[in-house]
């Protein structure tokens, strides 16, 4: 039961209606390792991809913060002390302030829901990326009632665009933990996505139905560590560029052993493991924890020059004396630097079936403006206990244009 402790309030059930949008519809994507992203199409292999409006990524609109000449430790976010009741915060579903209630005493934000249906609170501020090179997040939360560990959430969701509406990809999902009190949650090292033009700080609280749940929010920072000074367009690094057909990908059939991979789980060439009887790579998933478990199989590194599109693919197999259940992922993550360094935006995602012979799986990417190099990724997953070995062979990242 919530505490019954009188309060207050000073805004009551902030309640929005929100007029019919006008906006195109936008896909919600859930890749196969559960990033979620929300794009006008979703890219292939997509575990799953619901149709919203735009008007449920970003309510309202937004009242975008304009602020400029940034110096490091500047509190980006406004009002994230709640002194001022929701100024500067776009509300849809139950929330109040109370007075006194904060971790000092001070005001705190109450979200909370009633119980007796489905529900789900947000506050949000949206924030240009201009000047942000890397920040922080940190947050002071105390859940009461019968509050779910799931149900109160803070994010942080860079946008391709200005008002934090379409292309969105997530820099942190922070959830509380099991403990009494205020906690804090914080998160370092948030870096926007490349190609975005907008930052979204949400505050989520969410009940599916049952007891009435609450949470108490106080001292919400965004705080600049590094100041992004870079306002020209990246010069082409056209040394890297490669004719129209040609594998931008190294010792991609393996023949040369694991010269040119980076290795996560363990892995080892096998003389016979290749999809033509030729050698390719043999990596072992192994697990006992009890539990599904994604690792790093393989990886390179590659500089893209002045191309932009291409077909991206892995063969795989299963390793038949394997004693687990698993399957393999490969990824793209485009690099703002060469050498893949600076900002990412994840690229197209493409999950193994559960065929047992050879299999292909790839499919057709685009850099965005300012990549300058791509990080080809291959996961593999183990569903519980035990052993999950494949083979990969034939990697290839093939320029098109």
């Amino acid at each position: 039961m919530i505490l019954s402790k009188p309060r207050l309030p000073l805004l009551c059930s902030v309640l929005l209606t929100i007029a019919p949008a006008t906006f195109a519809d936008i896909y919600k994507c859930i890749q196969p390792d559960g990033t979620p992203l929300f794009q006008a199409d979703c890219p292939p292999n997509t575990v799953s991809s619901t149709k919203l409006s735009i008007s449920e990524i970003s309510d309202l609109g937004f009242n975008k913060n304009d602020q400029r000449n940034l110096a490091i430790g500047d509190d980006l976010l406004k009002n994230g002390d709640f002194e001022s009741h929701v100024d500067h915060w776009l509300v849809r579903g139950d929330a109040e302030t109370l007075p006194k209630e904060g971790t000092a005493g001070t005001t705190a934000l109450r979200a909370y829901s009633r119980g007796d249906v489905a529900s789900k609170t947000r506050l949000r501020q949206c924030l240009p990326v201009t000047g942000i090179g890397k920040a922080s997040i940190s947050a002071f939360i105390k859940q009461e009632g019968s509050a779910d560990l799931r149900n109160d959430e803070l994010r942080v969701v860079s946008f391709t665009s200005d008002d934090c509406s379409t292309g969105g990809e997530y820099n942190a999902q922070l959830n509380p933990t099991a403990a009494p009190g205020w906690q804090k949650l914080s998160k370092t090292d948030l870096v926007p996505a490349l190609g975005a033009k907008s930052i979204m700080v949400e505050i989520v609280h969410i009940n599916e139905g049952g007891e009435p749940a609450e949470a108490l929010w106080d001292e919400i920072e965004f705080s600049l560590t590094e100041v992004d000074n870079n306002t020209t367009a990246q010069p082409v690094f056209s040394q890297y560029t490669r004719p129209i057909g040609e594998n931008h990908l190294y010792n991609s059939d393996f023949e040369n052993g694991l010269e040119n991979w980076q290795t996560g789980w363990p892995a080892q060439w096998n003389e016979y493991g290749g999809q033509e009887v030729s050698g390719g790579a043999h990596i072992t998933a192994n697990s006992n924890f009890g539990k599904k478990i994604r690792g790093e199989a393989l990886s390179q590194c590659v500089n893209i020059g002045a191309n932009k599109s291409f077909k991206v693919g892995v063969s795989f197999k299963q390793d038949q004396l394997s004693s687990q259940q698993g399957n393999g992922l490969l990824r793209v993550a485009w690099m703002q630097n060469i050498d893949c360094s600076g900002r990412q935006q994840l690229g197209g995602s493409y999950e193994t079936t559960t065929s047992t012979d050879w299999q292909t799986l790839g499919g057709s990417v685009t850099a965005p403006e300012g990549a300058q190099s791509a990080l080809i990724r291959m996961y593999q997953t183990i569903d519980d206990t035990g052993m999950y070995g494949a083979f990969w062979d034939n990697a290839f990242f093939i320029a098109t244009e």
